[in-house]
């Protein structure tokens, strides 16, 4: 009885309201096990954009979960609990969707739980929606960050490895050649094994989780990531009519029709005291903002980045000029406030450099979010803005 009546509010309440917001809903019991049950449902935990929690009835499983997903992320978590029971008192401060199958009851849960889904889209960096994150945020986040900076000192010194390789080899053909040395197998440093330093994190929460009945009311959902090239390649005019076209892109001269190819799931964060902004439907990561003033020759524009990559920007060292591709995809139909991209971004970059070149010419193709299209700039007298974008691996970030 009560898995029907759960069935019933998860496909005329919930899959509907989330569906018409862009995501692709999928309950705990659809999932296809192969293995252990546990480990599938927490891997979905960490995957899924956004997670509705039926507290109802108090399952012991369900607040296991909730209490994994409170400390995996900060936000994008919504209890929803029926109409007459109390939460618990852990989370009895953080609001909670109260659903009814009386009367208006599902029409006003739909019309709440689409309200919050909107506004947990728009969440400002600093809030959150659980305890967890709330008491221990800065801890989580210094830990993240010191993780990332381990990570990339230790992407340096195999960099460092390799080019002292390099001039081994290099210095010794040429001792070789004047006779010097007799020719011997060169020493492959990247054979040798450094022993990491071990530093301990204190990353492990403990969960603690009631007794209740045993039914499953767990919803996660997820998008499929929209994969963008992120090589820079040489393209000609027509190709690139083709791509914003076949893509779905807005452009105001080549398609005007166009709607966008991505619906984009931005997130701003704070790294190492820079704001980047994550996109989970690409999986990209960009600057915010971006260079300050207009940067002249594409030279130049790759200089910034590489300046960037130098200081180690929030944190990482792989930034790059995007891909017409990736600079395509923040193109919007309509304004935000006064360009054709989200206001998420800083509005000053208002015309980027991308890492694409014309076919057969000195220029590099831009984006410009002003007049809403994309055109192609001298490469030595042209002029842009950059906001360098890096690819996050989805198992690392």
């Amino acid at each position: 009885m009560e898995h029907e009546r759960n069935l019933k509010i998860y496909q005329q309440m919930i899959k509907p309201v989330v569906a018409s917001c862009g995501y692709e809903a999928i309950r705990a019991d659809e999932l296809e096990y192969l293995g252990n049950i546990t480990r599938d449902i927490i891997e979905n935990l960490h995957n899924a954009d956004l997670v509705v929690a039926d507290l109802s009835g108090r399952n012991a499983n369900v607040y296991y979960e909730l209490g994994v997903r409170h400390a995996l992320y900060r936000c994008g978590t919504i209890p929803i609990i029926h109409k007459g029971e109390k939460l618990p008192f852990d989370i009895t401060n953080y609001r909670a969707v109260f659903y009814s199958l009386e009367m208006d009851g599902p029409t006003l849960f739909r019309a709440e739980l689409k309200s919050r889904i909107k506004a947990l889209e728009k969440i400002d960096i600093k809030k959150t929606d659980n305890p967890v994150h709330e008491i221990l945020g800065d801890a989580l986040m210094k830990n993240g960050e010191e993780a990332a900076g381990r990570q990339s000192e230790m992407k340096r010194l195999v960099e460092e490895n390799e080019a002292i390789r390099k001039k081994v080899v290099e210095l010794e053909e040429q001792l070789f050649k004047i006779g010097r040395v007799k020719r011997t197998p060169s020493i492959d440093l990247q054979k040798i094994k450094y022993k990491k330093h071990k530093k301990t994190v204190p990353v492990i929460i403990v969960i603690l989780c009631l007794i209740g009945s045993c039914f499953i009311a767990m919803q996660f959902y997820n998008k499929r990531v929209v994969h963008l090239r992120n090589r820079p390649i040489a393209i000609s005019p027509d190709s690139v009519a083709s791509l914003i076209r076949s893509r779905g892109f807005f452009d105001a001269r080549l398609n005007p029709d166009g709607q966008g190819a991505v619906t984009h799931r931005y997130h701003v964060e704070e790294m190492q005291s820079v704001r980047i902004v994550l996109d989970k439907a690409t999986g990209l990561m960009w600057q915010q903002s971006g260079s300050e003033n207009f940067i002249r020759a594409f030279d130049k524009a790759n200089d910034y980045v590489n300046h960037r990559n130098r200081d180690n920007y929030a944190g990482f060292n792989d930034w790059r000029l995007p891909t017409i591709e990736e600079a395509m995809s923040l193109m919007e139909p309509e304004r935000s406030g006064i360009l054709h991209v989200n206001n998420i971004f800083n509005p000053i970059q208002s015309l980027i450099w991308t890492g694409d070149t014309l076919v057969g010419e000195s220029r590099i193709w831009i984006v410009d979010f002003n007049g809403g299209d994309c055109t192609s700039n001298d490469i030595n007298n042209g002029y842009g803005y950059v906001r360098a974008v890096r690819s996050r691996p989805s198992s690392v970030e």
